[in-house]
């Protein structure tokens, strides 16, 4: 599923698989990739990188949120979502590349909230409050 016929899609190099040109082009790098795809699987060849990052995610996992509106729905989302994602998108590399200060993502903020961000919140609040 990630890697298709070897020979056509990929070749192995020193035991990995390397897709060729026809199979980085069959491959895609669109959404459907990511749903028809199981989920990925950490792999580390460098000795020493998988104890590491095992150590580096129960660290992660310790400081980290759950996120509690996993799991309902939110109308604003369905029609509003890829607006919101394009305006961090946007603001995310403009800061990122110089274009803008790190301060712009004070005004990120901003617009997020009056671009219904807040009613995304709003609708969420409510959902959780009717579990």
């Amino acid at each position: 599923m990630n890697f298709g016929l070897e020979g056509v899609h990929h070749t192995i190099v020193d035991e990995r698989p390397i897709l060729t040109d026809l199979g980085k082009a069959e491959r895609g790098t669109g959404t459907l990739t990511g749903l028809t795809n199981l989920p990925p699987v950490a792999f580390y060849d460098v000795p020493g990188n998988a104890e590491y990052m095992r150590q580096l995610q129960q660290k992660l996992l310790a400081i980290g949120v759950d996120n509690p509106t996993w799991g309902y729905y939110a109308p604003t989302v369905a029609s509003k979502s890829a607006e919101l994602a394009q305006l961090e998108t946007d603001r995310r590399l403009a800061i990122i590349t110089g274009r803008e200060p790190l301060s712009a993502w004070d005004s990120f903020i901003t617009d997020w909230r009056s671009r219904s961000g807040d009613q995304i919140r709003s609708e969420s609040q409510a959902a959780l409050a009717d579990k």
